[in-house]
């Protein structure tokens, strides 16, 4: 039975708050799924020493960017946000 089946027979056999709970279950599961591939994309990452755009931060001087406390920021920024 395909998701259509599904929101047809419940929109012909069932009241129509069942179908809402159904659609608001049905996004929830589709959250759930998105954070769980963004965990995988940011353990991949750490993993291959890559930081992602989303760690890069803009510095008072450009030449800091190639520092070793500006990548182990990044790095522990990684860390921090799959831990959490």
């Amino acid at each position: 039975m395909n998701i259509d089946n599904v929101e047809l027979y419940l929109r012909e056999n069932h009241h129509h708050r069942i179908l809402l709970n159904y659609h608001t279950v049905k996004k929830f599961y589709l959250r759930v799924a998105l954070v769980q591939l963004d965990i995988r994309f940011l353990k991949s990452c750490r993993t291959k020493d890559i930081i992602p755009k989303l760690l890069w931060f803009k510095t008072a001087n450009r030449n800091l960017t190639a520092s070793p406390a500006y990548k182990n920021s990044q790095r522990r920024l990684l860390s921090a946000e799959i831990n959490h």
